[in-house]
């Protein structure tokens, strides 16, 4: 299983959308939409590897979208 964030440049933002730079573009996390799925279906080389402080951005926005 892979757990995957859906990423989007045109996404309206929300306190559970965290926005980063990624290959250049600011990008939003859909943290909202996010999924676990078999890895049969991942494809191909990521796109983009987040840094540290970044990942503790996504982990903060799954906090508040889940209520912890």
């Amino acid at each position: 299983m892979a757990t995957v964030v859906p990423t989007s440049t045109g996404a309206q933002p929300a306190v559970f959308r965290p926005e980063l730079e990624i290959m250049g573009s600011l990008t939003r996390l859909l943290v909202d939409r996010i999924r676990s799925i078999d890895i049969a279906h991942v494809h191909g080389d990521p796109v983009a590897y987040l840094e540290r402080d970044e990942l503790s951005e996504v982990e903060h926005a799954v906090q508040r979208y889940l209520g912890l």
